[in-house]
């Protein structure tokens, strides 16, 4: 049920049914849902922002500061 929910959505989406139990929540230090990380193409892990004004201020900084 949930592949058919979430396969439409254009960012990754996981669920393994074990909720605060599962180890993807140890791994990725997850603490509240949604969890927003920004990957690169290697979809290794960039930023795991607190908010979106957070993530919008490093996706500027980046563009500007960081891209040289």
């Amino acid at each position: 049920m949930f592949k058919s929910f979430a396969g439409v959505f254009p960012f990754i989406s996981i669920c393994d049914y074990q909720k605060w139990e599962s180890p993807i929540v140890q791994r990725y230090h997850v603490f509240a849902l949604p969890t927003i990380y920004l990957l690169n193409d290697k979809r290794e892990i960039l930023l795991r922002p607190n908010s979106v004004s957070q993530l919008d201020l490093w996706v500027d900084w980046y563009l500007v500061q960081g891209n040289k």
